[in-house]
């Protein structure tokens, strides 16, 4: 990993900020590197050859004809008129099989061009309910990336299909143990009932999902709220 950040003319301290790892990760590597954090590096940078950067097998980068801060600007060029499928549909109470048959929200070409803003995401949808405000807030639109083997970043906001239902929430493991098979599903809305047999109690109380209930799960990775626009890594 250091050849690679040292090819980037990158501290590690610079290095470990933008793939938003811990400060002193790159230093204190005594093994392998955990999913989690390969997953933060290759999002970053989608051209670092995942096998070598394990293994230190083949190619550094997956083209090698070039450096990479040239392949970086022409990968932004490329993508500079990206377009995603935007579904006029809410993180909840959906169908299924929503993201296969919807077709997208009828827009000046049925697209919704991204550029930066959801850049790595494949599909976009808008939030409902006031469970995740303020930082999801009803009405905006986010940028979501299916996660194929629903290995998760804990503490990261995800999207959960479970029956009929698409449910946003920040997802951690029941009891930080990664192989219970359960995900804990927090709300970022911490308001409390007011009156009532459940005063005090959170409007929006933290509920478990077995994994294999659920039936996709999908990174957000990127939100529009209002003229608010904000990149997940």
């Amino acid at each position: 990993m250091i050849i690679f950040i040292d090819s980037l003319e990158l501290s590690q301290g610079k290095f470990e900020k933008e793939c938003g790892i811990s400060n002193g990760y790159v230093n204190n590597i005594r093994g392998s590197i955990g999913p989690n954090v390969l997953e933060k590096i290759l999002i970053k940078y989608p051209l670092l050859n995942k096998i070598w950067l394990l293994h230190g097998e083949g190619e550094m980068l997956i083209d090698n004809n070039k450096p990479y801060h040239k392949k970086r600007h022409e990968q932004k060029l490329n993508n500079e008129d990206k377009t995603i499928p935007f579904y006029d549909t809410n993180a909840h109470g959906a169908d299924p099989e929503i993201i296969e048959i919807l077709p997208p929200l009828k827009t000046n070409d049925n697209m919704l061009h991204i550029k930066d803003l959801f850049m790595g995401s494949q599909y976009a949808i808008k939030v409902s309910g006031n469970s995740m405000t303020p930082s999801y807030p009803p009405g905006s639109i986010i940028g979501i990336r299916q996660i194929e083997n629903k290995q998760i970043i804990p503490g990261n906001v995800y999207v959960l299909q479970i029956d009929h239902e698409l449910i946003i929430k920040r997802l951690y493991f029941k009891d930080e143990d990664q192989d219970s098979g359960i995900f804990q599903c927090i709300s970022d809305n911490t308001m409390k009932v007011e009156q009532g047999i459940r005063a005090g109690k959170l409007c929006y109380p933290p509920f478990y999902r077995k994994v294999d209930e659920v039936i996709k799960l999908f990174k957000v990775t990127g939100i529009y709220k209002g003229n608010e626009l904000i990149v997940i890594n």
